[in-house]
């Protein structure tokens, strides 16, 4: 048995792969017999892998049941090696070839959808913050089977953060549409975590940071210095951009917003696992950047690179710590 990969392989997302692992077929990838000795991993040709066996209808039939819902690595072999005539030690170079491809995942990765998770050490991020957009993201986070612990906006939010213990929870917090409170969550951020991604969306367009990645990257009140350099009364504008005068509420803005944040988000949480099989990303997240996303502009996102502020109170306190 043969594979043909048309796109580079990133070996660093197999890991130690273990026989009592679970494994199971990537949200982005499809099993499809090709003719009576291949199979291909998706419908564009020259982006999915393609597997040669003499036994390929088998072979289609074993990765798409069994593999749907999850399945032990030695559960896999064992048929692949009854059904589809292959060694033992072929049969896991294949499934090992799969997961580099992506075409696999483990399934500690994909486990089944979780509903909201309360204040509990489960959850793979924070969410701070209410209305469609932080609805949107939580129910795509939750379609990712990403663990979402939602705070409340009863004034909670900064009794949370203050509860938090810096260096001990590694967990993002995703910050939705508090750019009108940045005097009191930005002391709060940068003494109790050490990664945030502030996403709000106004004028009809989306903002997604800039990102505090480990410690690195600007905090939310840098933007307000940046912004009061260009403009005196933004401040006092912003402060106005609260309850039933928020612009948020554009669905497109919202949809287009929330879908990339999660990708951002993603890529944090899971370098080198959730693109699709074949799709080499061309960015990753990095500290300090801004992502703008224009759904009905010319360019449907741009990205910018921003500093802590110089005069950054808050920033000033964090380097001297």
């Amino acid at each position: 048995m043969g594979v043909s990969f048309s796109a580079p392989v990133d070996t660093r997302a197999l890991g130690a792969l273990q026989a009592q692992d679970w494994v199971c077929l990537a949200p982005a990838a499809a099993v499809l017999l090709r003719d009576e000795e291949h199979v291909q991993f998706g419908l564009n040709a020259r982006q999915a892998g393609i597997i040669y066996s003499p036994r390929a209808s088998q072979l289609v039939q074993i990765l798409s049941q069994k593999t749907a819902a999850g399945v032990p690595v030695q559960h896999l072999v064992t048929h692949l090696v009854e059904h589809v005539e292959l060694s033992e030690e072929r049969a896991l170079g294949v499934i090992e070839e799969l997961l580099l491809y992506r075409v696999l995942h483990k399934r500690s990765e994909y486990q089944n959808a979780r509903a909201y998770v309360a204040p509990d050490e489960r959850a793979d991020l924070t969410l701070l913050g209410h209305g469609e957009l932080a609805e949107e993201l939580t129910r795509l986070f939750l379609a990712h089977n990403v663990g979402v612990q939602r705070v409340g906006d009863d004034g909670s939010e900064l009794q949370f953060l203050y509860a938090r213990t810096m260096g001990v929870d590694p967990r993002p917090i995703v910050v939705v549409d508090r750019g009108s409170h940045t005097r009191l969550f930005a002391p709060a951020l940068s003494a109790r975590t050490s990664t945030w991604i502030p996403v709000s969306i106004s004028d009809g367009r989306g903002q997604i940071g800039p990102l505090h990645i480990r410690g690195a990257g600007p905090c939310p009140l840098c933007m307000d210095l940046y912004a009061a350099a260009a403009d005196p009364c933004h401040y006092r504008v912003l402060t106005q951009l609260t309850g039933t005068q928020s612009t948020s509420r554009n669905p497109v803005a919202v949809s287009a917003t929330a879908a990339r944040c999660v990708g951002v988000v993603l890529d944090l949480l899971r370098p080198h696992r959730d693109p699709p099989p074949g799709v080499q990303p061309v960015w990753r997240p990095q500290a300090g950047t801004m992502l703008s996303v224009d759904v009905f502009g010319e360019q449907p996102e741009t990205r910018r690179e921003f500093r802590p502020h110089p005069r950054c109170p808050v920033c000033h306190d964090a380097r001297r710590i």
